[in-house]
């Protein structure tokens, strides 16, 4: 499968469960890995997330996600390497 953007997932689906028909809950939100390389300044996180996709008829399902993120500025690789493995979660 092609890489989906994540507001794609959520727009389908919205399209298919309404939009208060579904929901995602983050169970689980870890760093695994970090990194700091002082010969060119950058930050290295790796987080996992175990995140909750629930119907309205209380159906879920758990997945796991993982994302990674280099930047020279420490929070914004902090941030993004969270936000990516909650997408990841959420797309699986």
């Amino acid at each position: 499968v092609a890489y989906v953007e994540g507001w794609r997932v959520i727009a389908k689906a919205q399209e298919i469960f309404g939009f208060d028909g579904w929901s995602s809950r983050i169970l689980q939100l870890q760093r695994e890995y970090e990194d700091h390389d002082s010969k060119n300044g950058r930050w290295t996180y790796s987080y996992s997330a175990t995140v909750r996709i629930s119907l309205r008829n209380g159906t879920f399902h758990d997945e796991v996600g993982s994302g990674c993120k280099v930047d020279k500025d420490r929070g914004k690789a902090i941030e993004n390497a969270r936000k990516e493995a909650v997408t990841d979660a959420m797309k699986r």
